[in-house]
């Protein structure tokens, strides 16, 4: 927090912060991939070779 503060405090305020900081509440989670059951079936999970 300290290295933060101090790129901050030279460079101008918020020049670096957290990468949670700052999420507006306009964000939402896209969900037309989402299966409409509470858990998958195993043959609608994704197969990554």
């Amino acid at each position: 927090m300290r290295t933060l503060d101090a790129i901050n405090h030279n460079y101008g305020r918020n020049m670096l912060h957290l990468g949670a900081e700052g999420l507006g509440s306009n964000w939402q989670m896209r969900q037309e991939s989402r299966s409409p059951r509470y858990t998958p079936h195993l043959d609608e999970l994704l197969k990554v070779h």
